[in-house]
């Protein structure tokens, strides 16, 4: 792993694992899956990460490759790792996310942060979890390569 990845992984985690504890915490007190959230997180976490790597000199080459979606993936795990602790704050996370999926508890579903949509539990939720972590996923890979792009023109000017 080059050094520009591993000081993108650190940075990355850090920041990554903030939002998880920040977007967890609401999510618990309101009691609301904030469907497409991914979309804006996947925005986000590139944007600020890179602005801790202006002062390096980088070239695409040098950068990224098939280790990427493997980065990204990690940054997805410490994003649920940080929604969980801060479930774990309020109660067992393990207990909370049982209730859920077993129908006892369920989420209000806000869409754009405008309107609400059913409540969801139980299979549905797992369905829309995994479809906002998937665009989360998609949004880290190609923001992340717009934002190296930007810093590789910053440099050759």
């Amino acid at each position: 792993m080059l050094r520009y990845e591993k000081r993108y992984l650190v940075f990355g985690s850090i920041i990554t694992f903030i939002f998880g504890i920040a977007i967890g915490f609401f999510r618990y007190k309101t009691g609301t899956l904030y469907l497409l959230l991914g979309l804006i997180v996947g925005i986000f976490i590139p944007k600020i990460t890179l602005i801790f790597m202006k002062n390096i000199q980088i070239s695409k080459k040098e950068f990224f490759d098939f280790r990427t979606f493997f980065i990204t993936l990690f940054l997805i795990l410490l994003f649920l790792l940080g929604q969980l602790f801060a479930v774990s704050l309020f109660e067992n996370p393990i207990d909370w996310l049982f209730d859920i999926i077993s129908s006892r508890k369920s989420e209000a579903m806000l869409l754009f942060l405008m309107d609400y949509l059913p409540c969801v539990s139980g299979g549905l939720w797992i369905f829309f979890n995994l479809l906002d972590l998937a665009f989360m996923h998609f949004m880290l890979l190609v923001f992340t390569n717009v934002e190296i792009e930007k810093l590789i023109k910053k440099d050759k000017k």
